[in-house]
């Protein structure tokens, strides 16, 4: 029950993204069974849908259109690769893209890596790339990836050295390397000084997988200044995030704190109901955060370019948050509703709805100057 209704929240999730009042059920060719994994994945552009199904050693690609009409399926036996949870010694899926108009699909393990092209043509799976560390003796380990429209970049990590590797891999290219150096630490001594070494992630410890990456422009191959990956660590306590910039054209890494909340607060004097939650999305070049608890709501608007906090949106005092809940704003169903309507109409009730379950947001363009936030848990 748990995995179908996972596909029906993918899709809400995917056409509130686009400003769309409907949601999409589509209908697979066999029951799901409770056994079995499932991986869905919506491709904004093109609005198609792919799933994978594993059944036992059997995985089922299956292919809609952007009406979720089944457009394409076929079965594969294999047990080189896994969608189930991340296995130490089987590559495990960890990212889905488009390059060239071909659907891809990265499989990961701590010793080995795996793109293989998904062809529902010719209903059959192809490894485009295998990267095998073990074997090789490299000292790498899988660290980040980023799909562009023309190509792949993943980067692996080396704990002795403290280095990135960047590869780049396209379709009927060679796969190109360079080594980057990392930052000596997280933090700079200003901010070591300012918030305390607890503030400070530890990369050697908390790269243990393959980690998504946020590309500032379409193209591997652009030809841009600003060809950039943005990499985000969460700090300690819910006080914030770290970010890794890679700025390819000069070969850099660098790291920037965005301090969200005081963690000695959160982690140590804030009750649970008190302690305060942000979660985040990327939108182009600006993180956006939601932070709130049962007595608080805040969202705060960065800009990666400068570093710098550029708008901040909160609501403190009860009349402040009951202005929130009756605001004149839009409000696009509460909490599942199919209706324009606002169930929780206690800012109290609102809050404890918002801080509750698994948390999410998602941004999308809503006109020239607007943004659509749809957000809950």
């Amino acid at each position: 029950m748990f995995r179908v209704f996972l596909l029906v929240a993918v899709l809400w999730f995917h056409n509130m993204a686009k400003s769309q009042k409907h949601i999409g059920f589509l209908t697979t060719p066999e029951k799901i069974k409770s056994g079995n994994h499932i991986m869905p994945y919506c491709h904004e552009e093109t609005g198609e849908v792919l799933i994978s199904i594993q059944r036992n050693q059997y995985i089922e690609r299956l292919c809609y259109d952007s009406v979720y009409k089944l457009s394409g399926s076929y079965d594969v036996n294999t047990t080189d690769i896994t969608i189930e949870t991340y296995a130490e010694f089987t590559p495990a899926l960890v990212d889905q893209g488009r390059i060239n108009g071909k659907y891809y699909e990265l499989y990961s393990c701590k010793s080995k890596l795996v793109l293989i092209e998904l062809d529902f043509l010719n209903k059959k799976d192809s490894t485009v790339l295998t990267m095998d560390f073990k074997s090789n003796k490299k000292e790498e380990q899988p660290a980040f990836a980023v799909f562009y429209l023309d190509a792949i970049r993943i980067l692996t990590y080396k704990n002795k050295t403290n280095e990135l590797i960047l590869y780049q891999w396209a379709p009927g290219k060679n796969t190109d390397s360079t080594v980057l150096s990392m930052p000596p630490a997280s933090l700079s001594a200003a901010e070591l000084k300012q918030y305390g070494k607890e503030y400070k992630i530890n990369y050697k410890k908390i790269i243990t997988g393959i980690t998504k990456g946020h590309p500032t422009t379409h193209s591997a191959y652009s030809k841009n200044q600003e060809d950039k990956i943005r990499f985000f660590f969460a700090i300690e306590g819910g006080a914030g995030y770290n970010m890794l910039e890679i700025d390819v054209p000069a070969n850099k890494v660098s790291t920037s704190n965005f301090i969200i909340n005081d963690m000695r607060f959160n982690m140590v004097d804030a009750t649970p109901d008190v302690r305060r939650t942000p979660v985040s999305v990327i939108y182009g070049d600006y993180l956006i955060v939601r932070n709130t608890s049962n007595y608080f709501f805040e969202y705060s608007f960065f800009d990666l370019r400068t570093k710098e906090k550029v708008a901040s949106h909160k609501a403190g005092s009860p009349k402040e948050l009951r202005n929130v809940v009756h605001s004149e704003f839009l409000q696009i169903g509460t909490w599942g509703s199919k209706k324009e309507e606002k169930e929780l109409d206690n800012e109290k009730a609102y809050l404890r709805k918002l801080s509750s379950g698994i948390p999410f947001i998602k941004v999308s363009p809503d006109g020239e100057d607007s943004l659509l936030i749809t957000t809950g848990s």
